[in-house]
């Protein structure tokens, strides 16, 4: 009987141990929106073109990589596609909305990890003027 009782005692213990293994809940990691702007211009002028660069800056204990996207609030005063190339048209003031999307190497690293992002746009106010001759 009480070799019957350990047999079953390790059973479920092994069970019990395979079973929360398993079901582990996975990791989470919170990110915040962090980008270097400082080498964003605040002020452009009519007919220039450029690119907008504002890398998005990773929590210190994860290696983590991503690509800065941008959007403008008025396209008719400032171009710019989603990678940051922009081309300014005409006077006014805009917002620069900066987003990231992790790469598919960062998900690839932390695999099984959920990632909850938080406020992930930053925005840049950029005014456009006319060169004055």
């Amino acid at each position: 009987m009480k070799k019957l009782s350990l047999a079953l005692f390790v059973l479920v213990v092994v069970f019990g141990a395979t079973w929360a293994i398993g079901h582990i809940p996975p990791k989470m990691i919170t990110l915040s929106q962090s980008f270097d702007t400082s080498a964003m211009p605040i002020e452009v002028f009519v007919g220039e073109n450029g690119q907008f660069l504002a890398p998005y800056q990773s929590p210190v204990e994860y290696d983590l990589t991503a690509v800065t996207t941008f959007s403008s609030s008025d396209e008719t005063v400032l171009k710019v596609t989603e990678n940051g190339a922009w081309q300014a048209l005409k006077s006014g003031t805009v917002m620069i909305v900066l987003g990231f999307e992790l790469t598919k190497e960062s998900y690839r690293k932390y695999r099984g990890t959920v990632f909850a992002i938080q406020e992930n746009a930053r925005i840049v106010t950029v005014r456009v003027v006319e060169r004055i001759k």
